[in-house]
C-alpha cells in the first residue's frame, strides 16, 4: 500500500479521507483529525461556538469518560494532546508511544463522533473560555493577528468575534447546547473530515487502524455551501497598531485568490528562502543594516479556494522609516525570486525537507495538515512554486506596522479594542547603492583549516547516527547566562546558515535551561565549521553585541504571566545575579566537550581546533558546583491582571531511586491535577503539572494562572492537591502501577529521530553528575517507595523554588 516515500492515501466507505505516513524507526505515533469547518462557519447568533465545541468534546464521549477520556489518558501516558480552531478548519491531535497509538485513535474518534456535551460540562467550559478571552485581550500576538485580519474585512466573518465569552454564550444553557449539537451534526461527519496517522506501523497496519476506528464517523452529509469569496480585493494600503515597547514589527500580507492545496508545499520553500541566514541572504542583509532581527512566515487564513500569507519582520526600531526601508528590501528580494534556477530552488527545497524530518511526529502531522508540508516528490515543488509566486504581488498586499505610540484612536474588531489608524501611502525606497542580496550557490569547495599546535582533551562516545556530532555545554557549575548565550548565538548566525547549505547543522541554543553548542556534518565539514565558528566568537563586533542584546531583550518579553515565570526559572536555578546586557566581552567559561561518532583522526583535528575556543575545554578543576536554590521565592509584576504561580519541586536527593519516583509521581499527578483544579474547581485557565528538567535540575513543576485567586490561594490549592493525592496513590491497583512503569520504561527507551537530539540525550545520560534509571531500579520502585518520596516532596518545602507574579506588585 505504501509508495517509495512510505505514504498512502485512501477514502473509507463513509467518505472519511485518510493520510498514512509510515516512519520505520519512530518511537512515537501521532494522529490528527481535521474538520473542514471553523469559526467562520458558526452561526452569527453564536460567536465562539466552534471554539466552544473544540473544548467540549474533550469532556467525555459515549465510550470514554472520566480518566479514560483522551485528555486524561494521554497525560497519564506521558504524551501530548491539543486542539486548535481556525477560520475555516478545526483540528484535534495527540502523540503517544507507538504501541499506544490504537488506544489513542479509539478515544480521538469517539470524542469527535459521539461527544456527551453535558450541561454541567458546558457551564464549566463557558467559564474557561471566558477566562481565556480575558487573557487574550492583552496577548500581543492575538491582537496583532486581529489587526492583520481587519485589513481583509471584505472576507466573510473576518472581523467577527470568534473566541467567545460569557456574554456571547449567554445564560440559556439548553439553547447553547442545542446550537452545539446542530453545529456538530452539520460539520462533524466523515465527508467533512480528514484523518492523519503517523508511526512505525506499516501503511497496511495504519490503514487497518483507520478502517477500524474511522468507520465510526457518520457517513457523508450534503456538503456545506462554500464561502462566497470575492475575487480580487481592493485591499487598504495598510494600518498602524500601537503595541508594547520593544515589540515593533512589520507584517506584509498577501491575498491569494488562486490558492490550491499544493501552494502549501511552495510556502515551505518560500519560508526556507526567507529565513536563510547565510551571507547575503535577505535576513542576513536586514540584520547587517540594523533593520530587522527575525522573519516569520504565517498563513493566518486558508480555505480550499483562497488564503492569506503573511511575512512578519521583527524590527530593530519603532521608527516608521525602518519599516518602510525593510519593505523596500523585501520587495527588491521578492523581484529576484523568479530568476532562481531550478537547481537552486531544489537545493533550498532539500533544506526545508531536512528541517521537516527533524520535527517530532506530532509537529510533522500538524505541518502536513495545517502548515507547510514537503511535496511527495522533489520535482513537484517546482510546479507548486510556479503557481504560488505570481500571486505574491504588491497589488494584492497590505501592511500592518506595529510600534509603541503608532496609533491612539481605537477600532473594535474580533471582540478586541485595538489602537489603530490608517497608514498614509508613502514611497518605500532602497538605499543607494542598492544593497547586495544573493542566494547560496551549491557546490563551492571546502578549504580545510590550519590546525594549531595546541590540543585539548576530547572525549569520544559511540552514538548511532549517519553523521558525527560535536557537542559542547558549560561545565557543571560554570553555567552560561542567557545574555551570553544569545550573544554567542547571534555571532554564529551567518556561519550556521552556511553550514546548513553544506549538508550540516550548527546550533547554539538553550535546551532545558542549558546552552549547548553543537555541530553535525560529514567528517570533512566539521573542522571547517568549527574553525569558522571559533573565528566568529573571537572577533565580536559592536554590531554583534548590539544584535545579541536585542535578541536577549526580545527573549525576555512575555505577555502571559506564566510564560514570564517559565522564562525566569532557569536563571533562578543557575543562580544568575547578572540581569543581562550590556556585555563588553564574552566571559571565559569552562566547557565540557565530546565527539559522538567519527574516527580518531577527526577527533584529533577537532581537539586541536578547540584549543582556540573561547573558554577552557574539559578542565574539571576549573568548575565548581552551583549551590541549589532551595527555598527561594521570587515575585514579579503581573503581565496582565491574573495571578500566576510556578512551583518547582526538585529531587530531594540526586539518586536514580529518587529520579524514578519523581517521574512516576509526575505521571500520576498530571492528569489528576488538571482534572481537579481545571475541570472541577475551575481555578484558572492555566493548570499544569509535569516532570521538568531545567538548568541541570530535575523536578516536578506545578503551574497555575488565575483571574480569581491570589498567590497564597494558588499555593494552597497545590498543597491541598498533594495531600489528597496521597489517597489516590494508596488506592492505585498493581495493574495501574505496572502501567505507569511501562509508560516510563517506554519513554526511557525511546530514541530521538534527530541525531543532534539523540547525541545530546545520550551524552547527558553518561555524565557523572546525572543519575540514570536502570531496569532493576524501575522494577524496585513500588507503591511503598512512591509513597515515601511523595511524603518527602510534601514535607520538605525548603527544597522548593517558588516563582509568582501578582497584579499591582512593583519590583
Amino acid at each position: 500500500m505504501c509508495d517509495a516515500a512510505d505514504e498512502a492515501q485512501l477514502t473509507l466507505a463513509n467518505g472519511l479521507r485518510v493520510h498514512l505516513h509510515h516512519q520505520p524507526h519512530a518511537p512515537r505515533g501521532a494522529a490528527l483529525v481535521q474538520i473542514d469547518a471553523g469559526s467562520h462557519h458558526e452561526p452569527e447568533a453564536w460567536p465562539g461556538l466552534a471554539h466552544l465545541l473544540e473544548h467540549m468534546v474533550f469532556n467525555g464521549s459515549a465510550a470514554f469518560t472520566h480518566h479514560a477520556r483522551l485528555m486524561a489518558w494521554v497525560q497519564a501516558e506521558g504524551g501530548r494532546v491539543n486542539a486548535t480552531t481556525q477560520a475555516a478548519s478545526t483540528a484535534f491531535f495527540f502523540e503517544v508511544s507507538a504501541d499506544k497509538l490504537a488506544d489513542g485513535v479509539a478515544r480521538l474518534v469517539d470524542m469527535l463522533a459521539a461527544p456527551l456535551l453535558t450541561e454541567e460540562a458546558l457551564r464549566h467550559e463557558v467559564t474557561v473560555i471566558d477566562a481565556e478571552y480575558q487573557l487574550l485581550k492583552n496577548h500581543a500576538e492575538t491582537r496583532c493577528d486581529a489587526a492583520t485580519d481587519y485589513a481583509f474585512g471584505a472576507l466573510p466573518a473576518m472581523r467577527r468575534f470568534h473566541v467567545g465569552n460569557q456574554a456571547s454564550f449567554g445564560d440559556d444553557i439548553p439553547a447553547l447546547r442545542q446550537a452545539l449539537w446542530h453545529y456538530h451534526q452539520r460539520f462533524y461527519h466523515a465527508g467533512n473530515m480528514v484523518l492523519w496517522l503517523q508511526g512505525p506501523q506499516s501503511c497496511a497496519e495504519l490503514a487497518a487502524l483507520a478502517q477500524q476506528f474511522g468507520s465510526a464517523f457518520a457517513a457523508s452529509a450534503p456538503p456545506a455551501a462554500p464561502f462566497a469569496l470575492p475575487g480580487p480585493i481592493n485591499l487598504p494600503y495598510g494600518f498602524a497598531l500601537a503595541c508594547a515597547e520593544g515589540a515593533a514589527c512589520l507584517r506584509l500580507s498577501f491575498w491569494l485568490r488562486e490558492w490550491n492545496a499544493r501552494d502549501a508545499e511552495a510556502l515551505m520553500l518560500l519560508q526556507q528562502l526567507a529565513l536563510d541566514e547565510s551571507q547575503n541572504s535577505l535576513l542576513a542583509a536586514l540584520r547587517a543594516a540594523e533593520l530587522c532581527e527575525e522573519i516569520r512566515l504565517l498563513n493566518p487564513y486558508r480555505t480550499a479556494q483562497a488564503a492569506i500569507v503573511t511575512l512578519e519582520f521583527s524590527l530593530t526600531s519603532p521608527d516608521y522609516a525602518v519599516a518602510r526601508t525593510t519593505e523596500a528590501w523585501f520587495l527588491h528580494w521578492l523581484a529576484m525570486l523568479p530568476a532562481l534556477s531550478s537547481a537552486r530552488l531544489l537545493h533550498y527545497a532539500s533544506l526545508a525537507r531536512r528541517a521537516f524530518w527533524r520535527l517530532p511526529p506530532l509537529e510533522q502531522l500538524r505541518q502536513r495538515a495545517m502548515g507547510f508540508p514537503p511535496p511527495a516528490k522533489a520535482d513537484d515543488i517546482l510546479l507548486s512554486w510556479s503557481h504560488l509566486l505570481p500571486q505574491l504581488t504588491e497589488r494584492q498586499m497590505t501592511r500592518l506596522w506595529s510600534a509603541e505610540q503608532a496609533a491612539t484612536q481605537e477600532v473594535e474588531t474580533q471582540g478586541f479594542r485595538l489602537p489603530m489608524r490608517v497608514l498614509e501611502e508613502t514611497p518605500a525606497s532602497l538605499p543607494v547603492p542598492v544593497p547586495t542580496l544573493g542566494f547560496f550557490t551549491p557546490g563551492r569547495a571546502l578549504t580545510p583549516p590550519t590546525l594549531p599546535d595546541a590540543s585539548v582533551p576530547l572525549t569520544a562516545i559511540e552514538v548511532p547516527g549517519d553523521q558525527p556530532v560535536l557537542l559542547l555545554r558549560p561545565a557543571f557549575g560554570a553555567m552560561v547566562s542567557d545574555a551570553q548565550g544569545y550573544l554567542m548565538q547571534t555571532a554564529l548566525r551567518s556561519v550556521a546558515g552556511d553550514i546548513l547549505h553544506r549538508g550540516g547543522q550548527l546550533l547554539m541554543a538553550e535546551h532545558q535551561g542549558v546552552w549547548y553548542f553543537q555541530i553535525r556534518g560529514e567528517a570533512a565539514l566539521l573542522p571547517v565549521a568549527l574553525a569558522a565558528a571559533i573565528e566568529s566568537l573571537t572577533a565580536l563586533s559592536g554590531a554583534v553585541y548590539a544584535q545579541g542584546e536585542r535578541a536577549w531583550r526580545r527573549a525576555q518579553r512575555a505577555d502571559v504571566s506564566i510564560r514570564a515565570l517559565l522564562s525566569l526559572l532557569p536563571r533562578v536555578l543557575r543562580n544568575e545575579t547578572h540581569d543581562g546586557p550590556p556585555l563588553d566581552a564574552l566571559p571565559q567559561r569552562g566547557w565540557e566537550a565530546c565527539l559522538a561518532g567519527g574516527d580518531d583522526a577527526l577527533r584529533q583535528q577537532l581537539a586541536h581546533l578547540l584549543s582556540r575556543f573561547p573558554g577552557q575545554i574539559n578542565q574539571p578543576q576549573a568548575t565548581t558546583a552551583i549551590p541549589p536554590p532551595a527555598g527561594q521565592q521570587h515575585l514579579l509584576p503581573a503581565v496582565e491582571g491574573d495571578a500566576a504561580l510556578l512551583l518547582f519541586c526538585p529531587l530531594v536527593e540526586n539518586t536514580a531511586a529518587c529520579l524514578a519516583a519523581w517521574r512516576l509521581l509526575a505521571l500520576v499527578y498530571e492528569p489528576l491535577f488538571f482534572q481537579r483544579l481545571r475541570e472541577q474547581q475551575q481555578v484558572g485557565y492555566v493548570v499544569s503539572c509535569r516532570f521538568h528538567q531545567s538548568a541541570d535540575r530535575a523536578g516536578i513543576l506545578f503551574a497555575l494562572q488565575s483571574p480569581r485567586y491570589g498567590i497564597e490561594a494558588l499555593l494552597a490549592f497545590i498543597e491541598r492537591f498533594l495531600a489528597e493525592v496521597t489517597h489516590d496513590l494508596e488506592r492505585l491497583s498493581e495493574a495501574a502501577w505496572e502501567q505507569k512503569r511501562t509508560t516510563l520504561r517506554n519513554a526511557l527507551r525511546a530514541t530521538a529521530a534527530d541525531s543532534l537530539t539523540r547525541a545530546r540525550e545520550y551524552w547527558q545520560r553518561m555524565r557523572h553528575d546525572t543519575p540514570s534509571i536502570s531496569e532493576v531500579q524501575l522494577a524496585q520502585c513500588d507503591r511503598a517507595q512512591l509513597l515515601h518520596y511523595h511524603q518527602r516532596l510534601r514535607e520538605q518545602p525548603e527544597c522548593r523554588v517558588q516563582l509568582a507574579s501578582a497584579p499591582g506588585f512593583l519590583p
